[in-house]
């Protein structure tokens, strides 16, 4: 019956993971609960998973990655690069994938696609390229970066945290992985640089689609005159708020107080102060003072006296993984009224919605065009709500601190290597130098942990521990060793049992969360070898590769969502280009690993 029971359980969990009943967090806190109640763990042994390190490790390296962001320790590296490369794709791919790669080995890759995506967005439109082409390899660089060291994604260390609190295994050794993860990297960028950028389609990001004159607009505040014929109107009814008019109402201000109303709800007062965004032809230049100002015959015909021209901005900016925006509406949030921003168009999984995208719930790697004031912009990317996708940013502003998260990254690496300390305190350890030396706020550093990983990731090793105390992980493990003991030669056994533990892993992680995979995979990997008298730690590593190669999907890995809007992908694209790859690295890793890791 516990058999019966946890499969029931797991089933479940893979159905809500694949069909998103709820966000991933929810699902695995609520298979935690579920083996709970039903008596699969007691309460007592389900709370023993938080003494687990692993966690609170991938918590700390979210926080020592955002003060490499913050204070703009490698979006310098970036720019650099993208001011020296050539235009020729084939030469820009390789050096691009390689620092890409070398980043995301040490830092989570999440900050460094958002790092790199406007640069390489910036150098495709300069060169002439469509964006398309450089975005995929971006975020296939990242994720294959991430397989060459323990640090590299959360799911080694993962993966290693279990192997070692669960099974009394060594842990993962910090450059342990660089033995298959360099070869993955070299074979993924000659494969992109070949064949990939050939297979990719060659689209363009939304704001590269409008020409200059719709990308250049004017941000005017103008002040409603006593005898203005717009007097008593409802503003939404005006000839300002008309789209075929060239203006857009950005906000209006009435006794020097910020209206919070929506748009169909204002009526026009004398010496209301409107911003209103124009297009150039709405403009006209006053040579004697060098400034702009909205036409003559516009303002003397609604009534209105011009107070301040400003350059405004047209702005791509992606819903960043853990914005505070996610599942809200762009209704409820008020974009207009809190932001002082126009949203003009919203795009997901590789489609436009619909003009009432007002009423759209808001998700992870939603791509909005938004219009407003440049300074806006700039408040705005100091926040970690967007990751914006222009090049022109202004630079962080603690750059003199960036050697202080460059140091900590390093002591972590060297500690954990020479294993001085354990892996866990280092990074807390160097998370506090951080704070206490003002390189990041606390909290920034808050709000840079990813808190739905932390929390999905206990709440499946809840699921995980159930899977071991019921014996369901030892069960299916001598189910797969059974069926492959008399089936294929004894000698061929070892390799046809890691390559189908790769496969299941690879898997399992297009259709649900890397680290929910990682957490159900280990265990059946260990009990397939220990049944089969093998050395567990081929198929550990197996599972390390397979829950990070993630190639197929626009939703099996995080950096893979964040340039399916930019870069105007379908969902076929993925597969055209990543099927491929992930069927070489399944081949590679069935040869490569049993030469470094013997059975």
């Amino acid at each position: 019956m516990e058999l019966v029971l946890i499969f029931l359980i797991l089933g479940v969990l893979v159905v809500a993971f694949v069909r998103e009943w709820a966000p991933p967090d929810v699902v695995a806190l609520g298979g935690f609960c579920l083996v709970i109640l039903t008596g699969l763990i007691t309460p007592e042994q389900g709370f023993s998973v938080f003494s687990n390190q692993a966690p609170l490790t991938v918590a700390a390296m979210f926080i020592l990655s955002a003060a490499l962001t913050k204070t703009g320790a490698i979006d310098g590296i970036g720019r650099w690069l993208g001011n020296h490369l050539g235009g020729n794709l084939m030469l820009i791919l390789p050096p691009v994938m390689i620092l890409v790669a070398l980043c995301s080995a040490f830092i989570n890759n999440t900050p460094v696609v958002a790092i790199f995506m406007p640069i390489l967005i910036h150098l495709a439109r300069s060169k002439d390229l469509p964006a398309s082409k450089l975005l995929i390899p971006l975020s296939y660089a990242a994720i294959l970066g991430g397989c060459c060291t323990l640090i590299g994604t959360s799911t080694n260390i993962l993966v290693s945290g279990i192997a070692a609190n669960s099974y009394n295994l060594a842990p993962i050794g910090m450059f342990e992985l660089a033995r298959v993860g360099v070869p993955f990297v070299i074979l993924g960028m000659v494969y992109m640089t070949l064949f990939g950028s050939r297979l990719l389609p060659a689209r363009q990001t939304v704001t590269a689609l409008l020409t200059p004159d719709d990308r250049k607009n004017f941000l005017c505040q103008v002040l409603v005159k006593k005898d203005s014929p717009l007097i008593g109107q409802r503003l939404v009814e005006t000839e300002l708020a008309q789209k075929k008019s060239d203006f857009r109402i950005i906000e209006v201000r009435r006794r020097s107080a910020r209206l919070m109303l929506p748009i169909d709800e204002i009526v026009v007062e004398p010496f209301d102060r409107i911003l209103i965004s124009a297009s150039a032809k709405q403009m006209v230049e006053l040579p004697q003072v060098k400034g702009i100002e909205l036409a003559g015959e516009t303002r003397g015909r609604l009534g209105l006296e011009n107070l301040s021209t400003i350059e405004g901005a047209i702005v791509e900016g992606i819903i960043a993984p853990h914005s505070k925006l996610i599942g809200k509406s762009i209704k409820s949030i008020n974009f207009r009224q809190t932001y002082g921003i126009v949203i003009l168009a919203v795009h997901r999984h590789g489609k436009n919605l619909s003009s009432k995208f007002q009423d759209e719930v808001l998700e992870f790697g939603d791509t909005l065009l938004m219009m407003g004031a440049k300074n806006t912009f700039e408040q705005m990317a100091e926040e970690s709500d967007f990751m914006f996708l222009e090049d022109r940013m202004p630079l962080a502003a603690r750059r003199d601190k960036a050697w202080i998260a460059w140091a900590c990254i390093g002591a972590v690496v060297l500690v954990a290597s020479f294993e001085l300390l354990p892996i866990a305190f280092a990074a807390i350890l160097a998370c506090l130098v951080l704070l206490m030396t003002g390189t990041l706020k606390s909290d920034e550093a808050y709000g840079s942990v990813d808190w739905t990983i932390i929390v999905m990731i206990y709440g499946m090793l809840g699921v995980g521990l159930a899977m071991e105390t019921t014996g369901a992980a030892a069960w299916l493990a001598t189910q797969v060793t059974n069926v492959v003991g008399v089936t294929v030669p004894p000698e061929w056994v070892p390799f046809i049992l890691l390559s189908m533990i790769y496969l299941l892993t690879s898997t399992l992680t297009e259709l649900m969360s890397n680290n929910a995979t990682a957490v159900l995979a280990t265990p059946i990997a260990i009990n397939c070898a220990l049944n089969a008298g093998l050395d567990p730690r081929p198929f550990i590593i197996a599972v390390c590769f397979g829950a990070s190669a993630s190639f197929v999907t626009p939703i099996g890995y995080q950096t893979n969502t964040m340039v399916y809007g930019p870069g105007g992908y379908r969902f076929s694209d993925f597969v055209r280009v990543g099927l491929p790859l992930n069927l070489m690295f399944w081949l590679a890793a069935s040869l490569l690993i049993p030469v470094f890791w013997k059975f």
